[in-house]
């Protein structure tokens, strides 16, 4: 019993009943919520899918507010960011980079024009590489 009253003090509280009244008349301040939704690239959602046309088009008409575009939460690395690849020619004028970002980039740029910009949340994008 002396280690629930050390470590549970709030056991030990007075059992007096508290009394709430609420005034359903009056209001002390408004809640407003949106709904929102979340954009995930997905290999459906590339320029030559299928479906890209309509669900870019969808998200344009349902005009989410604070929409997310989140480029990481995928099964396919080179869909949540630039694919790093082996570079070639390090240390000429024919160096190339190693990194190809144009999924990503289209993704995000399809996504922008779909929202216009507006209400939009962009998170930080990081990009985790195992070795």
């Amino acid at each position: 019993m002396l280690f629930l009253f050390l470590a549970f003090p709030i056991l030990m509280i007075s059992s007096a009943s508290v009394i709430t009244v609420i005034d359903w008349a009056s209001s002390g301040f408004t809640v407003a919520t949106h709904a929102s939704l979340q954009v995930v690239s997905h290999r459906l959602l590339q320029r030559d899918s299928p479906i890209h046309d309509a669900s870019f088009g969808l998200l344009r008409d349902l005009k989410p507010h604070l929409a997310r575009y989140v480029p990481w939460f995928t099964h396919e690395l080179e869909y949540s960011g630039c694919e790093p690849t082996a570079p070639t020619g390090v240390g000429t004028a024919a160096c190339r980079s190693s990194w190809n970002c144009t999924l990503a980039d289209e993704m995000m740029a399809d996504f922008w024009s779909a929202v216009d910009g507006d209400n939009t949340v962009l998170p930080v994008l990081s990009l985790c590489i195992a070795l």
